[in-house]
């Protein structure tokens, strides 16, 4: 399953550095009734499945979880995350020093109730597909301990971190009230998940008579899921306030009774819930806390019946469908499944409006004056990009050598003196990353020696090398933005631009423009005189907010909201002031999913 974890890396990369994320976040500006903090893995976290991405907030179980019961959400859950991952965050050990250790301890400390989602990630390993035949041999061959073998396995990668990490919430908060969700088998006959040299691995074994010619992979994976959510339920059985979410049987009573529809429950990776599993997920998850207690079964119906139709109509308001008759249908529903199963049935198959329409919070912290931060460090995991040091890579041997010149030891990525964070008195709030002078000039030498214009776009997303780039432009960004077309320029970046993101240099209206969309649309190469502009990069824009954090590393945090969203999201792109004096002020930000930390200066 590695290659399915890469295609997930690039497609989270890609999305970083284009910095189209839906985010938001907002101080308390009124008493909730609790508040819930949402920790674990990419399920969790909601940036793959919502679609189109602007409506993150809107589609994600853990923001329709937290509106309709008028709760305080926080959302610290990181893409990728393994139950090791997860103990080095709660723990606070080096990787995690810096700016989002302090908002997932500081939530922690002060939450009601916490969410899990966690563990998917350690089934799905580079070993899943070995288990997985192993796991199928030994149930073919009736062997009446397998289960109790593949228990074993799971127990021993996972329990022990997973107890303390447990341990680790409690010592922090002892009276929260802990929900861990059970995972879901999103496993299906023509699955992403399933290779075709797993399905032709599969079939030689059946051929061989070591599997039973009727074993599906469904199957198999329901062994192996059901077997990792025993780790949750042994837990379970000695620990008060420690309560299951039985996700897991939400998502196989759908399927049992029909698997096209239990597909739809599967974004089109296979892997992630899909709007649909989000809203299965969401109502799962208000029946644990309202058989807890903890929440209101008819208050929370009337607020998502509101949510609903709100959303309704801001997506589907400028089309063919009857919004009013909508609205109406939904009024009727009694529950919130139902509430559900009406609006994705109406509005299948209705074309999405991708909306941003971003307005500025309500009330904010800002700056007594306009602020600007100067990159000058940019590093993904432990490799630096601002800069990078070329003098270790074979270019004759990657067929770079015309390029040798431009490609110094030390080559600038980055333009040091526009590419910053800028925070204005006004409210506003931009991200701005540009080329050097180096890399253009690098550029433009590979245009000149042929190096760009040899790339055929199309023929390239056909070769293997790329199939995970492939994935991530025709599977994650026309699920996440609806309509789009990599060859198709004009309307990429208006998409793009509705999450506040700009091309900035090369202008719309320019012949390098025209030339690059009509060859783009006709070849999908860059034409050969293409000349890439000196202060060619993006710019992201949007609206910020600040809150003091305390504990025992206190700092300022800068929320900044790209996308129009609900007053309690605590945003993935938040910045920390971790040091600030008369002559420097020190600013940190880091996005967990991607690895990826950057770190800037104000220069006073």
């Amino acid at each position: 399953m590695k290659r399915k974890r890469i295609i997930a890396s690039i497609s989270i990369v890609i999305l970083l550095l284009i910095g189209c994320l839906s985010l938001s976040s907002c101080l308390e500006k009124k008493p909730k009734q609790k508040t819930i903090l949402y920790l674990g893995d990419s399920i969790a976290e909601a940036l793959l499945g919502p679609s189109p991405m602007t409506e993150r907030d809107s589609f994600g179980y853990y923001s329709i979880v937290g509106q309709i019961n008028d709760y305080r959400y926080i959302n610290r859950a990181v893409s990728g995350a393994t139950i090791g991952y997860f103990w080095e965050a709660l723990s606070g050990t080096e990787e995690y020093e810096g700016v989002d250790a302090f908002a997932r301890s500081y939530w922690m400390e002060k939450s009601d109730i916490i969410v899990i989602s966690m563990l998917g990630n350690d089934l799905l390993g580079e070993d899943m597909m070995a288990w997985a035949f192993e796991t199928a041999e030994n149930y073919s061959a009736g062997q009446e301990k397998v289960a109790e073998e593949l228990q074993k396995k799971l127990d021993g990668k996972c329990t022990t971190l997973m107890n303390r990490c447990l341990d680790l919430i409690y010592e922090k908060n002892p009276s929260v009230t802990v929900i861990w969700q059970t995972l879901y088998n999103p496993f299906y006959e023509d699955s992403p998940l399933i290779s075709e040299g797993d399905k032709q691995t599969f079939d030689s074994l059946k051929e061989e008579g070591k599997i039973d010619e009727n074993m599906t992979f469904r199957f198999v994976a329901d062994k192996m899921v059901t077997a990792l959510n025993q780790v949750v339920y042994k837990y379970s059985e000695g620990h008060e306030n420690f309560y299951v979410c039985d996700v897991f049987s939400a998502y196989d009573e759908v399927f049992q009774k029909s698997e096209k529809e239990g597909i739809k429950l599967v974004f089109a990776d296979g892997i992630h819930p899909s709007t649909m599993g989000h809203a299965l997920i969401a109502d799962t998850l208000q029946n644990t806390l309202c058989s807890l207690g903890l929440a209101s079964p008819d208050d929370a119906v009337a607020q998502y019946k509101t949510l609903v139709q709100e959303r309704t109509e801001r997506l589907f308001g400028d089309s063919s469908l009857d919004i009013c008759e909508v609205k109406e249908k939904i009024n009727q529903a009694k529950s919130i499944k139902e509430v559900s199963e009406i609006y994705f049935t109406e509005t299948e198959n209705q074309q999405v409006a991708v909306k941003s329409n971003v307005t500025p919070y309500e009330n904010p912290t800002l700056f007594e004056e306009d602020r600007t931060y100067y990159i000058h460090s940019i590093r993904l995991e432990d490799t630096e990009l601002f800069s990078i040091d070329f003098a270790s890579f074979d270019l004759e041997g990657m067929g770079l050598g015309a390029l040798a010149p431009y490609l110094q030891k030390s080559f600038a990525v980055m333009n040091p003196y526009q590419t910053y964070f800028e925070f204005w008195e006004s409210g506003e709030g931009i991200i701005k990353i540009t080329l050097s002078d180096d890399a253009i000039q690098l550029l433009n030498a590979a245009n000149s020696f042929k190096v760009l214009q040899s790339i055929d776009i199309p023929e390239m997303l056909d070769t293997e090398f790329t199939t995970a780039l492939h994935t991530t432009l025709n599977m994650y960004f026309t699920e996440m933005f609806p309509g789009f077309d990599i060859a198709d320029l004009d309307k990429t970046l208006d998409l793009l631009e509705s999450v506040g993101v700009r091309l900035e240099g090369l202008e719309r209206e320019s012949e390098d423009y025209k030339k690059l969309c009509d060859s783009l649309r006709e070849d999908g190469t860059i034409p050969s005189d293409m000349v890439f502009p000196k202060d060619f990069g993006l710019s992201v824009h949007g609206y910020y907010t600040m809150e003091k954090i305390t504990g025992e590393k206190p700092c300022t945090a800068v929320y900044l909201k790209l996308v129009n969203t609900t007053e309690d999201t605590v945003p993935m792109f938040c910045f920390a002031i971790t040091e600030e004096n008369d002559d420097i002020s020190q600013m940190n930000f880091k996005v967990e999913f991607a690895h990826v930390t950057i770190e800037a200066i104000l220069q006073k």
